[in-house]
């Protein structure tokens, strides 16, 4: 399995804040964005971080710069999601900024990005055992290729799913959470091998793609998925009905 990195998982659209901003302004900022603390950034580069403790009894006029902490545990781009979690867990932290070589602010990661790493790594490790039965079933090669998919061109191989879990699915998309779905690709055609809920969840979001591990024949092989597909009248995943409610999805 590849190392995983903090550049791979950052997110770059952080809500900053300067030093000459006062208590009330950082007050304000945290009731709008519903955030416990701040990087505070000037002319690019990081130089300290505020946290509602911080502000806690100040005066409100007051500036940040005279009591924002400096000291801070930092991460780099190329630091290994392993060790930006133990630094986390260790300090019991749950974000980390991240710098480059000149101290410029680039990003934030957090114990929730760490999550989803983690999520990518057990989904990998359950692609390889998929492609182990396949190759040992059908006497071929196959080969994984990560990409992002239409949503709309995928082709289901189950015609239900649980609306419970098709919730829970929609509220780790939204979260940013969810694994890749794990898709066949034959005859040019996207069929689901596991992940029908994840897929559908991207439909009911208006999602156009949704990450995926591509399972490729090296040689053709007929796997029956096409003919499950046939058999059942699944065409896209406007034929999967929802069970708890017995609706059939419209797009």
């Amino acid at each position: 399995m590849e190392k995983k990195y903090v550049k791979d998982y950052l997110h770059t659209d952080i809500i900053i804040v300067m030093p000459k901003f006062t208590v009330e302004e950082v007050e304000r900022m945290v009731l709008k964005y519903q955030h416990v603390g701040f990087p505070i950034v000037e002319n690019e580069k990081l130089i300290g971080f505020i946290s509602v403790l911080d502000i806690l009894f100040r005066n409100p006029k007051a500036t940040i710069d005279k009591f924002m902490r400096t000291d801070v545990i930092v991460a780099t781009p190329d630091m290994e999601i392993s060790r930006a979690a133990k630094i986390m867990w260790r300090k019991g932290i749950s974000g980390l900024p991240v710098i480059d070589e000149t101290n410029k602010f680039i990003g934030m990661i957090s114990n929730m990005d760490i999550l989803r790493a983690e999520i990518e790594h057990s989904s990998y490790d359950k692609v390889l055992k998929i492609k182990a039965i396949f190759e040992n079933l059908h006497n071929c090669k196959i080969s994984i290729e990560e990409e992002k998919v239409n949503v709309r061109d995928l082709i289901p191989t189950q015609n239900n799913i649980e609306a419970d879990e098709l919730h829970g699915r929609m509220y780790e998309i939204e979260k940013k959470l969810n694994e890749p779905i794990v898709v066949l690709r034959t005859n040019n055609k996207n069929f689901i091998i596991d992940g029908h809920h994840r897929a559908v969840a991207a439909a009911k979001l208006n999602i156009e793609e949704i990450a995926a591990y591509i399972l490729i024949s090296e040689t053709p092989v007929r796997f029956g998925y096409e003919k499950t597909a046939k058999q059942l009248n699944l065409k896209s995943l406007n034929d999967i009905e929802i069970t708890d409610d017995g609706k059939k999805l419209e797009f």
